[in-house]
């Protein structure tokens, strides 16, 4: 928890110290918002909606979208699937099909997505004029900056102060950044298993430091 809360106190300095995107408003953004208005209720009103958003129709909420509701019967019918025992291993054997079924649909859906968000981004720079991009370029920047600095400069200093230690440097194969640029996008399932192959981590590798990079 303590880099955890170093991190977000990095990344809150970072924004009101560069603050990225002051004064920008989006055009294409403000007909979605127009109609919104923001209230304010009390607390027993908002703990009585709250209750009532958790016990609902799970096929209302499933075709609503409503996330916490889909939780909660989720979570009641796999305690019940759990106590029940060998009698529902049809109903689990069907559920763990479904699971893959949609993973299979999310796996075709995150390929996709890449040229979705090249269309969304073609729309803002045809729609917006140089500052916007000015101003996603500096976003981009503080973000990329501050991770940096938590990973390469508090990360490894936390290590120094404690253990007395100089962080060791990763094991990697020289095929890790061939590998990331061939992958349309690290963040599908496809990706991720290219990286893991032909990355070598080795946390538990040899102790002498002329053995902990290859």
């Amino acid at each position: 928890f303590g880099t955890m809360a170093i991190a977000i106190l990095i990344g809150f300095g970072a924004a009101n110290f560069f603050r990225p995107g002051e004064g920008m408003h989006l055009a294409m953004f403000a007909d979605a918002t127009r109609d919104f208005q923001a209230r304010q209720m009390p607390l027993p009103e908002y703990i009585a909606q709250f209750m009532r958003g958790l016990f609902q129709n799970p096929f209302k909420a499933l075709a609503q979208g409503e996330i916490l509701s889909v939780v909660i019967v989720a979570l009641f019918l796999g305690i019940a699937l759990v106590i029940g025992g060998e009698r529902y291993r049809n109903i689990r054997g069907l559920i763990q099909e479904l699971q893959e079924l949609c993973l299979m649909i999310v796996g075709w859906i995150m390929h996709l997505a890449p040229y979705g968000i090249a269309a969304l981004l073609l729309q803002l720079v045809a729609t917006q004029d140089a500052a916007l991009l000015m101003s996603v370029g500096h976003f981009i920047a503080v973000v990329i900056g501050s991770t940096l600095f938590h990973g390469i400069v508090v990360l490894p200093g936390i290590l120094w102060a404690i253990t007395g230690m100089s962080p060791p440097a990763p094991r990697m194969s020289c095929d890790v950044l061939p590998a990331c640029c061939r992958s349309s996008t690290a963040t599908t399932r496809s990706g991720w298993k290219r990286m893991m192959e032909f990355a070598v981590f080795d946390v538990n590798g040899p102790k002498s430091p002329s053995a902990r990079i290859r």
